[in-house]
């Protein structure tokens, strides 16, 4: 997203609240869903000016593709969300609607690491991809986390000159809670199970918390898709 009004760029990385930090920028140019084109948020068919969404460029693909001029690009200021690995892999899967076709466990063995990694990896790819040069060095000014949402984006308003303002939650993958998986036979858990299990029986269980998607193994599988994320951004499993 580029915004020269407030001269700063928005380097989206998919599902990282992005959706929400756009629509503050929609609000305060008056500009709608339909009009959204001129913050370069529109469709695009042509591979070489970006991928299908320019609302996700890459860093250099800014100037790359020509969206902006080298100049505007170093003196704009510049920023980004980044997000737990697994929390965003766990994210992913429902806001494709794999979460109605199968279970996380298939997801993480077969489609994120197959068909979606090859055919859609300028969304699923590493959040590096986005914002670090070859060796690994920031491309952006300034840094946010989706775990500090609120927080990190009243000091992005600071930098571009506006008022502290609340991030609304738009795009939320939906979630419910669920028992612990712990549960004994007969309690309602156990019966959706024994049901999930029956062929033709598409019904897959949804967590509160992204953690309770994962077993030892697809926890392994996502470190290894996302290991530039987790040693360059700092992020752990077991961390808040």
């Amino acid at each position: 997203m580029i915004s020269h009004h407030h001269k700063c760029v928005f380097v989206h990385i998919p599902k990282n609240a992005g959706q929400s930090i756009e629509h503050v920028f929609l609000e305060l140019l008056g500009l709608t869903y339909e009009t959204r084109a001129p913050l370069l948020m529109r469709p695009n068919d042509k591979p070489e000016l970006g991928p299908p969404r320019l609302a996700h460029l890459k860093w250099h693909e800014y100037v790359g593709c020509k969206y902006m001029t080298q100049e505007q690009f170093d003196s704009y200021f510049k920023f980004a969300i980044v997000r737990n690995p697994w929390d965003r892999a766990v994210s992913i899967y429902k806001y494709s609607g794999h979460h109605k076709k199968c279970s996380f466990r298939d997801f993480v063995h077969n489609h994120l690491p197959g068909s979606m990694w090859q055919d859609r990896h300028w969304f699923v790819g590493p959040q590096t991809d986005f914002i670090c040069d070859r060796d690994g060095k920031l491309a952006v000014d300034f840094l946010g986390r989706f775990e500090n949402l609120k927080s990190d984006f009243k000091k992005i308003c600071a930098h571009v000159g506006l008022p502290p303002i609340d991030v609304p939650r738009v795009n939320v993958s939906q979630t419910r809670p669920a028992a612990s998986q712990d549960q004994p036979e007969g309690t309602a858990l156990s019966k959706l199970k024994r049901f999930w299990r029956r062929p033709g029986n598409q019904v897959f269980p949804t967590f509160k918390n992204f953690r309770e998607y994962y077993d030892a193994e697809t926890r392994d599988l996502v470190a290894r898709l996302y290991r530039p994320d987790i040693d360059r951004f700092g992020y752990r499993f077991e961390a808040a």
